[in-house]
């Protein structure tokens, strides 16, 4: 019996697994590209929902994810920052990570070129 990558008391791995995965592999991305950020501008950037965004920073920071070092600052009044920091991962699973941060990169580029060559961006 495999143990599942996530948890919880509603959590279904035939319905959440891969949509979590993507959440997951799109907050680290979006972290490991920049310094200080909110859950807010990560939600803007992925396109998912504040509370997703907040599990995912929480999930990064368990073992099973690779035990990351994510800081948080206040940032005014009423919200955070985040940084990733570093990490406790052995090399073989980064080597695997960035493989498929790669991919996501180059996914991005092709498809930004695409639009770009079609005359839709400003």
């Amino acid at each position: 019996m495999t143990a599942n990558l996530f948890d919880g008391p509603t959590y279904d791995p035939a319905l959440d697994e891969v949509r979590l995965k993507g959440q997951i592999q799109d907050v680290f991305g979006f972290l490991s590209r920049w310094d200080w950020c909110s859950v807010g501008e990560i939600a803007l950037a992925t396109g998912h929902p504040h509370n997703s965004i907040s599990a995912q920073i929480r999930n990064l920071r368990k073992e099973k994810h690779g035990a990351w070092e994510i800081e948080r600052r206040r940032e005014g009044t009423g919200f955070f920052q985040f940084h990733l920091t570093g990490n406790h991962v052995p090399p073989e699973t980064k080597l695997s990570i960035n493989a498929a941060l790669r991919q996501q990169v180059n996914d991005l580029e092709r498809e930004l070129a695409k639009c770009q060559g079609q005359g839709e961006l400003l």
